[in-house]
């Protein structure tokens, strides 16, 4: 089985798209998760909006869209944002039926080096509550939390 990451292109914005679409699904089904996805812009996007920060994904200097491929499907993402020191991953998915073949640690370790190829000095990366499999993925690539936030609401 053919595992490949690489950097994704223009011609790549409908599947981008798509996976962006299952990845928000998703998370929102996680404990947590309707919150946490609350703070990703691309989640709360309308059409427009989200065409737009896909196309700041692909074209700026300070973010990064990988895409995972199991040989000719196109099945997991990557998106990082990177600033002055460091780097967070802000997103990674892979289809639920292409888990566990490594995927996912393929495109985390396409991130980590693309972070240190620009001198970066830390990657950070979420996990959502009850997400072993994300955990356990940074984890055994290296990450370690540092701390966990806690919340409930106020109102009513």
């Amino acid at each position: 089985m053919k595992l490949q990451v690489r950097a994704a292109s223009p011609t790549d914005r409908s599947e981008i798209s798509r996976l962006l679409d299952l990845a928000v699904s998703a998370g929102t089904k996680l404990r947590g998760g309707q919150e946490a996805l609350a703070l990703l812009p691309i989640s709360l996007a309308s059409p427009e909006q989200r065409d737009a920060l896909i196309e700041q994904g692909l074209l700026a200097e300070d973010h990064s869209i990988a895409l995972g491929f199991i040989e000719d499907s196109c099945v997991g993402i990557g998106w990082l944002s990177l600033d002055q020191q460091g780097a967070r991953v802000e997103l990674i998915y892979v289809e639920a039926e292409a888990r566990t073949v490594g995927l996912g640690e393929e495109i985390l370790n396409y991130q980590v080096a693309l972070a240190k190829s620009q001198g970066k000095s830390w990657i950070d990366a979420v996990a959502l509550p009850g997400d072993r499999s994300t955990k356990s993925l940074f984890e055994r690539s290296g990450l370690i939390a540092r701390q966990i936030t806690l919340r409930s609401s106020l109102g009513e």
